[in-house]
């Protein structure tokens, strides 16, 4: 499966180690279902400014200390035309997301979150929507309603999504 190289770093929410073991097993067999790359469970929250990195480890440690633990409610899965969202469950509770937006923001320095949108990737590739079984996937699906966000971490994407790197993580 050829994919774009992604670049920049970017700002994400992890989920807790026993949903992200399961959903990191689900988007392994997707991917290899589909012929496609794995990646690390996440919800990208924003993009992070040209710092020096000992200033996004600084910022990130306040943030990871100002920020509690959050459970999110989960769409039903669907597809979108774009690559690296193909397949996704959208979140519910956007207003507690943006919650954590506006302090990143804050502790950024500018308007580096997302407007709107937040999701966990479930799939990603080049497939049309027609040629994906949604029906399956939802129902192979793990049965978790409510994700619950555990961590806080910033990823460089300088890569293709199998060699995305997490440079930092904190718990919540």
């Amino acid at each position: 499966m050829q994919l774009h190289k992604t670049s920049g770093l970017v700002v994400w929410l992890l989920p807790a180690p026993e949903q992200s073991s399961l959903f990191t097993e689900f988007i392994s067999n997707l991917s290899e279902q589909y012929k496609t790359l794995s990646f690390v469970p996440h919800v990208t929250l924003s993009s992070v400014p040209a710092i020096p990195s000992e200033k996004i480890a600084e910022r990130m440690d306040l943030l990871s200390e100002q920020l509690s633990q959050l459970q999110v409610d989960l769409y039903d899965v669907e597809c979108r035309p774009q690559p690296y969202r193909k397949v996704i469950l959208p979140i519910d509770d956007e207003v507690m997301v943006r919650a954590f937006c506006n302090k990143v923001n804050k502790a950024l320095g500018g308007e580096f979150c997302k407007e709107s949108d937040f999701h966990l990737s479930l799939l990603y590739g080049n497939q049309k929507c027609e040629e994906i079984d949604l029906s399956k996937i939802q129902s192979d699906l793990p049965n978790i309603k409510k994700l619950h966000i555990q961590k806080i971490a910033v990823a460089d994407l300088n890569f293709t999504p199998d060699k995305w790197k997490i440079i930092f993580e904190r718990s919540l």
